[in-house]
C-alpha cells in the first residue's frame, strides 16, 4: 500500500492510462475525478474517510485523513496496486 498527500486540483497517474484529480476535500469524505484513457471514461467519485473504492480489478483507492500543510489542507489517500502497476504524482509524469 502507497500513502500519498494531495492538494486539491492535485493529481496521479496510475499504470499509464488512469489520472485521478483530487477535486474536493471535506472533513469527512473527498472527491475525486477518475479517467481512463483506455475505457474513454470519466467518473467522478466519493470515497469517505476510511472506506475503499475499486476503480479496476487491480486499483483500489482509500481515503485515510485530512491534515493541515502549507497551502491548506492535504487530503491522505492510500493506493493499493501490483508492483508492476507505477503510480507518479502528475506533476512528475508530465515532466517525462
Amino acid at each position: 500500500m502507497l500513502l500519498v498527500s494531495r492538494y486539491v486540483g492535485e493529481g496521479l497517474v496510475l499504470g499509464d492510462h488512469i489520472f485521478v484529480k483530487l477535486a474536493k476535500i471535506g472533513p469527512e469524505a473527498i472527491e475525486l475525478v477518475v479517467r481512463d484513457e483506455v475505457a474513454s471514461a470519466t467518473s467522478s467519485l466519493c470515497i469517505n474517510k476510511d472506506e475503499w473504492i475499486e476503480i479496476s480489478p487491480e486499483i483500489r483507492l482509500g481515503f485515510s485523513g485530512v491534515r493541515e500543510a502549507e497551502k491548506g489542507q492535504k487530503a491522505q489517500l492510500a493506493i493499493e496496486v501490483p508492483v508492476h502497476v507505477p503510480v507518479h504524482r502528475k506533476e512528475v509524469w508530465d515532466a517525462l
